[in-house]
């Protein structure tokens, strides 16, 4: 029989399976499955912001990136292997591509946030940046979505500049 423990950590593997599978709804249900058994978890959070990013849902992607980001220490060592979560460099694109043009159809925040820390967070510094910047102003300076603006700012300045464009340019070109 599994403990609580092994219970959350079962549910937060098939959450990663499903969604590197680019099957978001299943992934939704294991990561919530597993937030209730861990409700402080932010890993959680922000893994369950991903798949509810990759299943259309911005509103949901952004309440649980608000509340998980709440909870992290450091936003600087947020990073994942975008290509590896998401199952192909080709279904990250899309999903970027998707909050894109969900950006420029919706009005608000959400989408800008779910758009920028995905960028985050796969390393596309660029957009990220400016994606949040426009989250942050309308939201009209929301802290949480401000550390994790500095967060980028910070991780672009220390990055070596990429031969011949920005780190978003070089990701493109791979």
């Amino acid at each position: 029989m599994l403990g609580g423990a092994d219970r959350v950590g079962l549910a937060f593997a098939l959450g990663e399976a499903s969604l590197k599978a680019g099957q978001a709804s299943e992934a939704v249900t294991a990561f919530r499955q597993a937030l209730r058994g861990d409700p402080g978890a932010s890993s959680v959070r922000l893994a369950l912001a991903l798949a509810l990013a990759a299943e259309g849902d911005h509103t949901g992607a952004a309440q649980m990136i608000r509340l998980g980001l709440g909870a992290v220490a450091k936003p600087d060592a947020l990073l994942v292997d975008g290509p590896e979560v998401f199952g192909s460099v080709k279904a990250l694109d899309a999903l970027v591509g998707e909050l894109r043009d969900a950006t420029e159809q919706e009005k608000g925040a959400d989408a800008q946030l779910v758009l920028g820390f995905v960028c985050f967070a796969t390393g596309r510094l660029g957009t990220a940046r400016d994606a949040l910047w426009a989250a942050y102003d309308a939201e009209g300076g929301n802290l949480t979505v401000g550390r994790l603006l500095l967060a980028a700012e910070r991780r672009l300045r220390a990055e070596p500049p990429a031969a011949g464009g920005t780190s978003d340019e070089a990701l493109a070109q791979e």
